[in-house]
Parts: structure tokens; sequence; C-alpha cells
């Protein structure tokens, strides 16, 4: 699920706690469909989704400012099981290692790009400007890769909750900036 990387490879692993990127969707990130007397429409989805993408990237913000407030429960509030234990391990190295982020992400663009499995699972496109977070090590220093694109583009899957109507995060993909699903500009 996550590689151990090489010792200067693991700061920038451990940094990437701000992306928190979990990994893809696995067989054991099944759906589970409520029954309703009438299907949601398509703009309802929407919605849903944007709540829980929006909770999920809050939950994140508020554990990357302070690494070592994460819980596996708070966590699950917002993704999977497997989502969420991956996500506790790099908010883990970053208390370690006394690492944190500052400011925030935003989403720019928010698209759901299959409606095909209906209100069970989604799967959305968006798109995140990064250029207002910032990598901030022990003693204030910025560890921002110089390099890092300001924006992030992926596609997100989403799942309904065991319990309750809203939806949770079941894996996150990294996309290339000339991928056509990639809703960054």
């Amino acid at each position: 699920m996550l590689r151990r990387l090489a010792a200067g490879a693991a700061l920038v692993a451990a940094l990437a706690l701000a992306g928190c990127t979990p990994p893809g969707p696995t067989e054991s990130s099944t759906p589970v469909a409520t029954p309703t007397s009438e299907p949601p429409s398509e703009e309802d989805l929407l919605v849903e989704a944007r709540a829980a993408w929006d909770a999920y990237r809050d939950r994140l913000d508020d554990f990357g400012a302070d690494p070592s407030t994460a819980t596996r429960e708070g966590l699950l509030e917002v993704a999977t099981p497997e989502v969420a234990d991956a996500l506790l391990v790099n908010f883990e190295d970053a208390a370690e290692r006394r690492l944190h982020t500052e400011g925030t992400r935003e989403t720019t663009a928010f698209e759901v790009s299959d409606f095909s499995s209906g209100p069970a699972s989604l799967q959305v496109s968006v798109c995140v400007d990064l250029s207002g977070e910032r990598y901030i090590g022990d003693e204030g220093t910025d560890l921002t890769p110089p390099d890092r694109p300001n924006q992030r583009g992926s596609l997100v899957d989403l799942v309904r909750a065991h319990q309750g109507d809203n939806y949770l995060i079941a894996g996150e993909a990294e996309l290339a900036l000339t991928d056509s699903q990639n809703p960054c500009d």
C-alpha cells in the first residue's frame, strides 16, 4: 500500500502529508448501497459529493497543521478504513519528524466524472490550488519544494458510508497535467 522510501525521499514523503494522497481504490473498498424511495438526482449527488470532499480536505488541513492530533477515528469520519489507515501513517511520520503545514489548499474545480454506479459510489475529478500551503519543518523552516506545481489534479473515488447518507473518500489518484480528465487549466 505505502512504499518505504529511501532516507532522503522519506522527508518528501512525510511532507506529502499536506497532500495526504491515500492509496487508490482497492478490491475491499466495497460501496454499501442505501435503499431510498426515490433515487437522488445527479445534482443532489454532486452536492453530497462536494460536501464529502470539503469535509475530507478540512480534516486533512486540521491534522496537517498539527499532525500529532491526527486520529484514526477522526479520519474514519471522512474516509474508508483503508484510506484512513494510510493517512494516519503519513500524519504519524510527520509528527515524529516535527513537520506540519501552514496555510490552506483551495479546490478550484470539482466535477463528477462517473455517475455509472448511481448513488452507491461516484468518481470525481478535482483541481486543488496548492499555492497557499507551505510545508514547515522544525524551527519554522519552509521545506516546500521550489518545483512543486501550484495545482494538482486528482481522480477521487467516493463510496456511501455504512451508516448514514454521507460519502467517504475511498481513493485518490493524482492526474498528470496532460491527462484529459485533469480539470486544472
